[in-house]
């Protein structure tokens, strides 16, 4: 019988935000929302952008991943709180991926650079873990620790086979303290 670990901290609030395309290029307008909410991070996914990356983890058999790319708005001057739009996602085309492991060819970087370049910043990654259940393992901290320390970017894991998701935030790789908005 394999062994399964799983996270058990409570799942990420998810809460939807009708005007998420107008407000996404309103800075004030989500950092508002945010701060009502209380998260020291609040993530602005689009449904569609969440359909397009859910449906390119899930058509491996592997593990699978790649880059989420969009903008990051503080709260208010000098508070940690902070809202990212993602506006992207750059899949991890070129990879070597296991039913337990994932590595991402460095070919990623160069897709993502005309976006960098554009003025998106690389504010998380997600990767999937298909029928393993949504948990960051010590690679996925250890990962998220070298590449994803700000405490405003994030990793997001996503068990296409049992549906199941779950996120992270900052070096530590936080459960908590974290919002998911979606449209």
């Amino acid at each position: 019988m394999p062994i399964a670990w799983r996270d058990t901290s409570e799942p990420v609030a998810t809460w939807p935000l009708d005007a998420l395309a107008e407000a996404q290029g309103t800075a004030v307008a989500l950092a508002a929302l945010a701060a009502s909410r209380g998260a020291a991070l609040s993530i602005a996914l689009p449904r569609v952008l969440a359909v397009e990356v859910v449906e390119f983890l899930a058509s491996r058999d592997v593990e699978a991943g790649g880059l989420l790319l969009g903008r990051r708005h503080a709260v208010t001057e000098g508070d940690p709180a902070s809202i990212v739009g993602v506006e992207r996602f750059v899949p991890g085309r070129i990879a070597e991926g296991t039913g337990t492991s994932l590595a991402l060819s460095s070919e990623i970087w160069d897709d993502a650079r005309p976006l960098l370049d554009a003025g998106l910043a690389v504010v998380g990654w997600v990767h999937s873990h298909p029928d393993l259940g949504a948990f960051f393992s010590g690679t996925d901290r250890r990962t998220q620790r070298a590449f994803f320390a700000q405490p405003w970017q994030f990793g997001w894991v996503v068990d296409p086979v049992r549906r199941e998701q779950a996120w992270f935030r900052g070096a530590d790789a936080a459960p908590d303290g974290l919002r998911v908005l979606t449209s």
